[in-house]
């Protein structure tokens, strides 16, 4: 559930900018996307069941549409990025940079992430302890009054 949220909050920020500002019942719509793709997501994740799978399809998606974002403001509002710090925008400015280069540096980490090939059962029981002491071990409980008086 907790993966679902960054490529959600994503396509949230994608519908939000797409979306008519006039348009009646927006922030329904922004809404049921938002809770819409988390809730898909997070059932798609339940029946996949790989968590590399899981882990690179989010963010994958996720990079995908945090690249789009830039994108998708300076193309409805003409603000590009390099433009609105100048106009004094800056808001718009570090909300652009910040998702291109989250977004860039998570489609590096999609493209770099390699599955670990060790299979373990999450419910393996580890083996017992074979270790032998010696007689004069001594294996005591610890101790939990550190007072030295108070024996």
């Amino acid at each position: 559930a907790c993966l679902g949220l960054y490529p959600a909050i994503a396509a949230l920020f994608v519908t939000a900018k797409i979306l008519p500002l006039d348009m009646e019942g927006r922030y329904q719509v922004i809404n049921y996307v938002f809770f819409g793709f988390w809730l898909l997501y997070t059932i798609y994740a339940y029946f996949i069941k790989s968590s590399y799978r899981i882990n690179k399809h989010a963010i994958l998606v996720a990079g995908i549409f945090g690249l789009a974002i830039p994108i998708i403001n300076g193309s409805v509002t003409g603000l590009w990025f390099w433009k609105s710090l100048g106009m004094g925008y800056s808001d718009s400015f570090f909300v652009d940079i910040s998702w291109l280069v989250l977004s860039l540096i998570t489609l590096w980490a999609a493209y770099v992430a390699k599955p670990v090939n060790k299979e373990v059962s999450p419910l393996e029981i580890p083996e017992e302890r074979t270790e032998v002491f010696k007689k004069d071990t001594i294996i005591s409980k610890p101790v939990l009054n550190i007072n030295p008086k108070a024996r």
